[in-house]
C-alpha cells in the first residue's frame, strides 16, 4: 500500500472513530434528557437539574445550557443569598446543587457595591468545585461592571471562565478589553487568552433526536412555570398569611390543596403532617429530597438539615457557629413559622450578644418561644428588649445580674439551667424572677439533677447522681424549697453513707412531704 492510500485509510478510519464517538455522546445525552424528563414529572426538579448539568459536561451545547439555567432559576425563586464567611470554604461543609445561585447572588452584590476587594476573594472560591455552566452569566454581568477594571477582579475572572471555558459572550469581554487602563497590559493579555478561547469555540451539533427531547423538555418546563404563574398571587397571599398567622390552619390546608393539584411536593408534605396517623416513611422520603429546598428561605443563619417540621414548615432550627462574621442578617418573613431557637453556643462573647440580641428583636421572629442552648451573655442581653419567650436554656449561668435581666422578660415561666453551679439555684430563687416561674430546671453533668413544676402534685423532683456531690445537692435543695416547699421527691444512684443520708434528710426537712 503506497503512503496516499495510507493517508486516505487513516482518514477513513478516524472519520469512523468520530462518528462512532458522536454516536456514543448522542446515546448518553439522550439518556440523561430522558431521565430528566421523567425527574421533572415526578416534581423531582433538582434531579432534572442534576442530569441536564451532567449532559453538559458531555456537550456543552446551547439548547442544555438553556435548559439548566431555566430550571435553576425556576428552583432558585424565592431563595435567599448565601453570603457565607471563610469559615465555610475552610470545613468545605458539603454543597448542595442549589448553593450555587444562592452564593451567586451574594458575589453579585459585592460586585454591584464597587467592593473589589471580597469580589476578587469569592470569584476564585469557585473553582474549587466543577465547572457549572450557571457561573458564566453573573461573570459576565461582572465584566460589565467597574468593578472588573481592578486587577485582583480581572485576574480572578479570567481565571473562573478558563476553569468553566466555553462557551461565553467574547462581545462583552471586548467590551472590558477596551476599558481596561494601559497600567493593566499584563492582565488585559490574560484576558485576551480568554477572548480566544471562547471566539475558538466551535458548538457541538445535536442530532434530531436530541434536539426533540431538549424540546419536549424546554415546553414542560415552560407549561409547569405559567400554570404555577397563574396562581402565583394565591399561594403568595396564602404563603403571606401562614407566615403572618401561624397558628391559622386553613391557610395550610388550602395552600397544601393548591399545591397537590400542581404536583408540588410540599402539598404531600403539609398534608401528611396533618394526618392523624402520619406516614413517617414517607414524611422523611420528602424530607430527604426536598429539605434544603424548605429550609432556603431561612437563609444561611441556620445549620443546614437540621431545621424541625410541624404542619409542613419550619418550627425549630439550629443556628450556625460562623454566621455572625457576616453581620447581622435581616430574617426574612418565612421566619414567621419559627418556635425554637437552638442557639449552638452562638453568642457567648459581649459582643455578638448584643448584636444576636437586636437580631432577635425584628418582627418576623415573634413566634420564637423557645431557646435552647442559650449563653450567659446573650441570655444577658435579652431583657432589655422584652422579648416574647416563654422557654429558656441557659448554659453555665453564675452571676446575679442575669436573673436581674431575664425577670424583664414578660413571658418567661419556664427557666433551664444546664452546667449549673448550686450557687445559680439559689441565686434564681431568691431573684424576682422566681415568683413568676412555673417551671424550672438545673442540672450539673454527673452530679445531680433538679426539676420544680408548681403544677405537679409533688412539685420539687431531685437526684443526686455522684455521691461526691452530696453537699452540692444539700445546697440546691435548701434553695429549691423556696420556689416551693409543698412537697419533695428524692432518688439517688449511688449507695450513701450515713453522714450524707443525715445531711440530705436535713435538707429535706424543709419540706411537707419527701417521698
Amino acid at each position: 500500500m503506497d503512503r496516499s492510500s495510507r493517508r486516505a485509510r487513516a482518514a477513513w478510519v478516524g472519520i469512523g472513530a468520530a462518528v462512532r464517538y458522536a454516536g456514543e455522546v448522542s446515546n448518553i445525552l439522550n439518556d440523561l434528557l430522558a431521565r430528566a424528563t421523567e425527574s421533572f414529572e415526578r416534581h423531582e426538579e433538582e434531579e432534572a437539574l442534576q442530569r441536564l448539568l451532567e449532559g453538559w459536561s458531555e456537550a456543552r451545547a446551547e439548547p442544555l445550557i438553556a435548559l439548566a439555567q431555566q430550571l435553576s432559576d425556576r428552583l432558585a425563586v424565592g431563595l435567599t443569598p448565601l453570603d457565607v464567611s471563610s469559615s465555610w470554604w475552610q470545613t468545605r461543609e458539603p454543597r448542595h446543587l442549589m448553593d450555587l445561585p444562592r452564593e451567586l447572588m451574594a458575589l453579585l452584590a459585592h460586585a454591584r457595591q464597587g467592593n473589589r476587594q471580597e469580589t476578587a476573594w469569592r470569584i476564585p472560591k469557585f473553582r474549587e468545585r466543577a465547572a457549572d455552566p450557571r457561573l458564566v452569566p453573573p461573570l459576565l454581568a461582572i465584566a460589565l461592571m467597574p468593578v472588573a477594571e481592578d486587577s485582583e477582579v480581572l485576574d480572578a475572572l479570567c481565571g473562573l471562565l478558563m476553569h468553566v471555558g466555553p462557551p461565553y459572550d467574547v462581545n462583552v469581554l471586548h467590551a472590558l478589553r477596551g476599558r481596561l487602563p494601559a497600567g493593566l497590559s499584563f492582565w488585559a493579555e490574560k484576558l485576551d487568552i480568554v477572548i480566544r478561547m471562547g471566539a475558538a469555540w466551535v458548538p457541538p451539533i445535536l442530532d434530531e433526536e436530541t434536539q426533540a427531547r431538549c424540546e419536549v423538555l424546554r415546553e414542560a418546563i415552560d407549561a409547569r412555570t405559567a400554570t404555577e404563574r397563574r396562581v402565583s398571587s394565591t399561594r403568595e397571599a396564602l404563603l403571606a398569611r401562614i407566615h403572618a398567622v401561624p397558628e391559622d390552619d386553613s391557610s395550610r390546608r388550602v395552600l397544601a390543596d393548591q399545591l397537590l393539584e400542581l404536583g408540588d411536593p410540599l402539598g404531600e408534605f403539609i398534608v401528611l403532617q396533618y394526618a392523624e396517623v402520619p406516614d413517617e416513611d414517607r414524611i422523611l422520603q420528602l424530607l430527604v429530597a426536598n429539605r434544603e429546598k424548605w429550609e432556603a428561605p431561612l437563609g444561611s443563619v441556620i445549620e443546614r438539615g437540621c431545621a424541625r417540621f410541624a404542619r409542613g414548615f419550619p418550627v425549630a432550627v439550629r443556628m450556625k457557629e460562623s454566621i455572625f462574621a457576616q453581620g447581622e442578617p435581616v430574617p426574612g418573613p418565612a421566619w414567621g413559622t419559627v418556635e425554637e431557637l437552638d442557639w449552638n453556643d452562638v453568642a457567648e462573647w459581649a459582643g455578638p450578644a448584643v448584636h444576636w440580641s437586636r437580631w432577635l428583636t425584628h418582627p418576623h421572629l415573634r413566634g420564637v418561644v423557645r431557646m435552647r442552648n442559650v449563653s450567659e451573655a446573650l441570655a444577658r442581653e435579652l431583657g432589655a428588649h422584652a422579648l416574647p419567650v416563654r422557654r429558656l436554656e441557659v448554659k453555665g449561668a453564675r452571676e446575679p445580674r442575669l436573673f436581674q435581666a431575664l425577670a424583664a422578660l414578660p413571658h418567661l415561666t419556664w427557666l433551664e439551667l444546664s452546667r449549673a453551679e448550686p450557687s445559680a439555684v439559689a441565686l434564681c430563687a431568691a431573684s424576682s424572677l422566681a415568683p413568676r416561674l412555673h417551671r424550672f430546671d438545673a442540672s450539673l453533668a454527673g452530679a445531680w439533677k433538679l426539676s420544680v413544676d408548681l403544677g405537679a402534685e409533688v412539685p420539687v423532683q431531685a437526684t443526686l447522681v455522684s455521691e461526691r456531690h452530696v453537699d452540692s445537692l444539700v445546697t440546691v435543695l435548701r434553695a429549691a424549697a423556696r420556689f416551693s416547699d409543698r412537697g419533695l421527691r428524692l432518688s439517688c444512684q449511688r449507695k450513701l453513707d450515713a453522714g450524707a443520708m443525715e445531711r440530705l434528710k436535713a435538707a429535706a426537712s424543709l419540706y411537707a412531704r419527701v417521698d
